[in-house]
């Protein structure tokens, strides 16, 4: 089973513009509206090709009513823990040569009273879906509202890891080196966000978390660049051999949502990787999170490469 933590979910409003500029009036041409978070994007790819999974989620108010409607309008696999504040909206403005401003509200603050009640609502989710018979796997993906500590963190971690799920993260900051101290059994994180935590530069990091976490599975998003890490313990770097300037937001939450599809499918490491990073390219097709066809994926198949490399 997998079973996906969308603690910081939102309401994202993706407007098209012709120009963005620093200052004065900017008019939309065209406006799409989404539930996202990096989990809900995940969620998503994992319902487009039919795996089981459940995406939890914190929503308050009646943003958090909007995000819960458009979300069960998609037929997303959703539970929620409601709280008193209201949860975030964000805007990203996207012009014709696909220059994208992304503004992130902070998100709700979530009392210190909610904040206990809900780890005890997880632990009751994470019982209802523990299974025997085969592997579980407890995603992380995204931040968590204000008001979560590093405690708190570390108390659901201990949680999850005591009932045997394997822990993928795809978070940043602090938290995420909280994750790494836990020794989750694997981190998906773009560069900039390990850059921040790590003194080590790009393949190098790879040794430097495996080594000093003892963490298995690391693998690290670049963009446009490709991809690079060690999974399943085979070194690999993938290569686009197609690069153009496209709408990203949500390409590193079709990564993981790709990588969690090949798991559920049992593939082979090298397939599940090109299959991640399909998905990551492939949302780059359509303005929105996720939401991009199986045909998108399958172009995108023929356009990656993956290599074993030797990462010292």
């Amino acid at each position: 089973m997998i079973v996906i933590l969308n603690a910081n979910p939102s309401f994202d409003r993706t407007l098209i513009v012709d120009e963005i500029k620093s200052t004065g009036v900017i008019r939309g041409k065209k406006v799409f509206k989404h539930p996202d978070g990096k989990g809900m994007g995940a969620a998503r790819v994992l319902n487009l090709f039919k795996v089981d999974y459940m995406c939890l989620n914190i929503l308050g108010g009646k943003t958090g009513s909007m995000i819960y409607d458009l979300a069960t309008a998609e037929n997303l696999n959703m539970r929620v823990f409601k709280i008193k504040n209201e949860s975030r909206i964000n805007t990203i403005v996207v012009d014709k040569k696909n220059n994208t401003l992304v503004i992130n509200e902070p998100g709700p603050f979530v009392e210190r009273k909610e904040i206990e009640r809900f780890k005890i609502w997880i632990q009751s989710q994470i019982e209802k879906f523990k299974l025997s018979d085969e592997d579980n796997y407890f995603i992380v993906g995204g931040s968590f509202p204000r008001g979560f500590t590093r405690q708190d963190f570390e108390d659901i971690l201990s949680f999850v890891h005591k009932n045997s799920f394997k822990v993928v993260i795809d978070i940043s900051k602090e938290f995420l080196k909280v994750a790494l101290e836990q020794h989750v059994w694997m981190i998906k994180v773009n560069l900039h966000e390990i850059s921040d935590l790590i003194p080590a530069k790009n393949e190098e990091i790879i040794s430097f978390v495996h080594e000093n976490y003892r963490v298995e599975n690391i693998i690290i998003t670049a963009g446009r660049s490709g991809s690079f890490g060690r999974f399943l313990g085979m070194n690999f770097k993938t290569i686009i051999s197609k690069s153009e300037k496209r709408y990203a937001v949500g390409s590193g939450d079709a990564y993981l949502g790709g990588i969690m599809y090949g798991i559920a499918n049992h593939f082979k490491p090298s397939s599940i990787i090109k299959i991640a990073a399909a998905c990551g390219a492939a949302n780059t097709e359509e303005i929105g999170p996720c939401v991009f066809e199986k045909e998108h994926v399958e172009k995108w198949l023929n356009l990656i490469t993956v290599r074993e490399v030797d990462i010292r």
